[in-house]
């Protein structure tokens, strides 16, 4: 039942609001005062196409909302419930018409589209005027009137479930699309189970791996430790074996080597013996 109607900027009307109680409402007057904007407004309301001609002059938009009591409306009970517009048994058709032609539609505050609001007033409104019956112009009552007449109820709840099941289908296929190719991430967490596959896990491999582990988890503190002992060790060889003066390139001698002076007085030393003991240095030859 409609207990709440406000238009703002419609037409010729700056604002207005009208409260409707239970039982039959009468609204009268004389031509032109405007009762006809009512049953507009509830018409555009329930999804009619409307254009900047309603709105009223010198306004950006005109605004149209309806309060309804849901008490003996089961069916868009159910419809809200079943969209997710449900709000605590209330429902409201709000709708915005901007004067450059656009407009928006919302219930119990999110937005809609023009079907949806059209869809749910269908089963709050029915409109009764001058040389036509809008209900019976509308695909939802005519397809209404073939259905009980067919008497199809059960083959309607199993159609209804699989539409149910399919739209569901349709969202999560949607937002799996959303998170764009996944197929480089199937790839490699494949990759990542073969090496799983190919690795020994048990125990004694689970411990050597965990023990490499903390090794290279320490390389780091290692290298910084050496870095901070080469300077004093490399400065302790330099005062021990400086570089020969005439190569600067070349390195020091090795520990245990002997310097170029050190090998000529040797191998002299040598040769001197050698001379001693050969024929005609005092020896007697052995004849």
């Amino acid at each position: 039942m409609l207990s709440h109607l406000a238009l703002k900027d419609f037409a010729v009307v700056r604002a207005t609001e009208l409260e409707f109680g239970p039982g039959m409402t009468v609204i009268s007057g004389e031509t032109g005062a405007g009762k006809s904007l009512l049953v507009d407004a509830l018409g555009f309301l329930s999804g009619l196409r409307a254009d900047s001609g309603v709105v009223r002059h010198g306004s950006e938009r005109a605004e149209l909302s309806a309060d309804f009591d849901l008490e003996g409306s089961p069916a868009a009970r159910d419809w809200l419930r079943e969209n997710e517009l449900d709000e605590d048994g209330q429902c409201q058709l709000r709708r915005v018409i901007r004067a450059d032609g656009g407009s928006r539609a919302w219930v119990n505050g999110r937005p809609v589209t023009l079907a949806q609001i059209a869809e749910l007033a269908g089963l709050l409104v029915e409109i009764h005027g001058q040389h036509e019956h809008q209900s019976l112009l509308t695909r939802a009552s005519q397809l209404a009137l073939l259905d009980g007449h067919a008497r199809n109820e059960a083959e309607r709840g199993a159609v209804r479930a699989a539409a149910a099941s399919w739209q569901g289908l349709l969202a999560e296929s949607e937002r799996l699309q959303a998170q764009g190719d996944v197929s480089d991430r199937i790839g490699w967490l494949e990759h990542q189970l073969a090496e799983l596959e190919r690795e020994d896990l048990d125990p004694a491999a689970l411990e050597a791996l965990d023990l490499a582990h903390r090794r290279q988890a320490n390389a780091a503190g290692l290298i910084a430790a050496c870095d901070d002992t080469w300077p004093a060790s490399a400065a302790r060889n330099h005062r021990r074996f400086p570089p020969a003066a005439a190569d600067p390139g070349r390195p020091g001698p090795r520990r245990g080597t002997r310097t170029a002076p050190y090998r000529s007085r040797r191998t002299a030393r040598r040769g001197r013996r050698a001379d001693r003991g050969s024929p005609g240095h005092g020896r007697p030859h052995p004849g």
